[in-house]
């Protein structure tokens, strides 16, 4: 197969051992910033071979429902050039994107999967699981436990939206953003009063949740590919920081994971339909109730570095074995 790797990070370890793994298989592999791509949706064919450009005179297609018609998709008005060249040799893309890139490159993406091309972790499903607000709405609509959360567009009702979730201290978090960036620790009305009328002046997005103390400072990352855990680990705050990534100094640890929390995982995957995915869990202390372990969120791109590192679990390899089997469907 020939590989492309979405990613505009072509010297991370991510990256890199992905690149390795693909080799190691015998695959082609190239590494694609999305921003060298350039999308065109040109007239279709049927118009420029039968009507010499004169849209007025072209028979519809049968409707078949609101939105939709019974003929199969045109493609032939869907090209893609990279550094100003079409590319179209690709048997599969895995995208490596960053919430900075996210937009864009899943226009990519789309325009690839339109065409034909599988992807490990389609666009619209990489666009659900990076907003945190869309993605706890799908986790608990399909019976996934979460943590209790709101939004608004006002600073209005703030304390009655409070009073549902719990109590002080609020945790703040922007919709969209990796690390735990963003995030904003409220612990009185006031402050939680005038912080969210900021970001509603500024057209910022963020939702609240209630701080689970007891278990700040650590949480379970457990990367799933193809609907199976391969590999888990603990993640430690640094001292004096409530956030367990491993950006912001956490350490991990290996970790063996009860089938409960295994099932969770898969379960919280196949609920957002991603192929491979990160799913952080949180341990709430009965802080809310019925709920042992909730998912705070499932990254569509899991950091590989230290989950090997700890594990000692070639998470790469997994993943392009994994992906030989989408790309030969």
């Amino acid at each position: 197969m020939k590989i492309g790797i979405l990613s505009r990070a072509s010297h991370s370890y991510s990256t890199r051992r992905l690149v390795e793994a693909a080799k190691s298989a015998q695959h082609q592999v190239v590494v694609l910033d999305p921003f060298r791509f350039s999308l065109h949706i040109d007239l279709p064919t049927c118009y420029q071979r039968q009507l010499r450009f004169r849209p007025d005179q072209a028979k519809q297609p049968k409707s078949a429902g609101v939105g939709r018609t019974s003929e199969r998709h045109n493609v032939d008005c869907l090209r893609i050039l990279y550094d100003g060249k079409p590319i179209f040799d690709l048997d599969l893309i895995i995208p490596r994107l960053s919430s900075t890139t996210v937009n864009f490159a899943t226009e990519v993406l789309l325009h690839f999967q339109s065409i034909g091309v599988p992807l490990l972790n389609r666009s619209q499903e990489i666009l659900v699981a990076r907003h945190k607000f869309r993605s706890l709405r799908r986790l608990a609509e399909n019976d996934i436990p979460v943590i209790p959360s709101f939004t608004t567009g006002s600073p209005d009702f703030l304390d009655a939206s409070v009073n549902e979730i719990g109590d002080y201290p609020i945790l703040m978090k922007p919709f969209q953003g990796t690390h735990g960036r963003g995030f904003m620790l409220i612990d009185t009305p006031l402050s939680l009063h005038s912080s969210v009328e900021a970001m509603c002046e500024f057209h910022q997005n963020y939702m609240m949740q209630p701080f689970i103390g007891r278990a700040s400072g650590q949480d379970i990352r457990i990367i799933v590919v193809g609907g199976r855990v391969v590999a888990a680990m603990k993640r430690t705050a640094a001292s004096g920081e409530y956030r367990a990534n491993v950006h912001r100094g956490g350490q991990g640890q290996p970790i063996n994971i009860s089938n409960q929390l295994s099932d969770l995982a898969v379960r919280a995957t196949k609920a957002l339909e991603l192929d491979v995915a990160g799913v952080d869990l949180l341990e709430t202390h009965n802080m809310i109730a019925d709920a042992e372990y909730v998912v705070l969120e499932v990254n569509p791109s899991p950091g590989l570095e230290e989950i090997e590192a700890v594990t000692k679990i070639n998470v790469a390899e997994a993943i392009i074995t994994y992906a030989e089997t989408i790309g030969d469907r």
